[in-house]
C-alpha cells in the first residue's frame, strides 16, 4: 500500500493537498465526511447542530490521533498533563 511517507516523497496530489501533514488521516475524513452528505446514509441529520459540530470535532480529533507522526507529541501532552495533577484527597 501507500503510506504516509510515499504520499509525501512522490509529491502526490493527497500530500500536495494535506501540505504533507496527515495525508491519509486528512484524505479518510474528507471522503467519510463528504459521504455523509448523501441524504441516504447521512445519520448526522438526525442530531442538532450543536451535537453534530461536537460528534465532527471528536472524530476529526480521532482520526488525527492515529497519524504515528503525531504520538511523541501526544505522548508528551499526555505526560504534562499526569504530571501536572495535583493528587486527590480521600475527602474528594
Amino acid at each position: 500500500g501507500r503510506n504516509q511517507a510515499f504520499h509525501v516523497k512522490t509529491q502526490s496530489r493527497l500530500a500536495i493537498l494535506y501540505s504533507d501533514r496527515s495525508v491519509l488521516e486528512h484524505h479518510h475524513l474528507a471522503v467519510a465526511f463528504s459521504t455523509l452528505r448523501d441524504p441516504q446514509v447521512d445519520f448526522l441529520k438526525a442530531l442538532d447542530e450543536t451535537d453534530a459540530k461536537l460528534f465532527r470535532e471528536k472524530v476529526i480529533q480521532m482520526v488525527l490521533s492515529t497519524d504515528m507522526a503525531m504520538h511523541i507529541e501526544n505522548i508528551n501532552n499526555l505526560k504534562e498533563l499526569v504530571d501536572s495533577a495535583r493528587p486527590l484527597s480521600r475527602a474528594e
